[in-house]
């Protein structure tokens, strides 16, 4: 039983009743991929909310507190000041005890269960009709990202999408890193690009030899330098 619930499941039993729904989705991912996706995000977002309902929060408040995470500013403050009038908001990490992990913020997911799986399903409905459908494993591997794809185009207009990677890239490369950007024109380049670095192999000697000596050596502008020019590919400029 999880934190004293009656007639609930031995904790493990859920892991593979979850497994067992997973894979009866994949099996008509290759007819209907609207069900099949609809199917994988009920399974998702009613075992996020058991979790809700059923986990220990006291414990999590006290090892979070434990944790004594700074208030001050932080890498998100100023990405996320593009959409506020605030400009170093951040987020509050160091109050989740009291927010994100409190009794009453479980009180009130359950209590809007019905509504969050419908708006759930209705986003997931968005995401199948956008993506092909798989009749294998390796198909799924291979179109996993454009879930990600179809996810973002479900919530964002091609013109909001361009607004944010402009913003974006100007954070990160400087104010003339989104000189002559076209989103809408380089779409499809820029989502290979974006692919091709999320599905590289990691080396396998990352973590040994030089690792430290080389991760001394790299600054703050190499590194937004390479986030942009996965975007944009290279230039001289940036």
């Amino acid at each position: 039983r999880e934190n004293g619930q009656k007639n609930a499941l031995p904790s493990q039993q859920h892991g593979w009743e979850r497994t067992c729904e997973i894979r009866k989705y994949m099996e008509i991912l290759g007819e209907d991929s609207v069900e099949a996706v609809k199917g994988f995000a009920k399974v998702a977002i009613e075992n996020a909310i058991r979790c809700c309902n059923t986990s220990d929060k006291e414990l999590l408040r006290t090892i979070h507190r434990r944790m004594k995470l700074a208030k001050g500013p932080g890498f998100w403050d100023g990405f996320y000041g593009w959409f506020s009038s605030v400009e170093k908001r951040g987020a509050p990490f160091h109050s989740f005890a009291d927010s994100v992990l409190s009794d009453a913020t479980a009180e009130g997911i359950s209590s809007k269960r019905e509504f969050i799986v419908d708006q759930v399903l209705e986003v997931a409905k968005s995401v199948g009709e956008k993506v092909p459908n798989m009749t294998s494993g390796e198909e799924i591997k291979s179109h996993y990202f454009d879930f990600f794809v179809a996810l973002a185009d479900t919530y964002a207009t091609l013109s909001e999408q361009e607004l944010f990677l402009n913003n974006f890239l100007n954070y990160v490369g400087g104010e003339t890193a989104a000189k002559g950007f076209n989103y809408q024109r380089d779409r499809i380049a820029i989502i290979e690009r974006v692919r091709h670095v999320l599905e590289s192999r990691v080396p396998s000697d990352m973590l040994k030899g030089d690792f430290d000596i080389n991760l001394s050596k790299s600054t703050e502008g190499n590194v937004r330098k390479r986030i942009a020019e996965m975007i944009i590919g290279p230039r001289a400029s940036l």
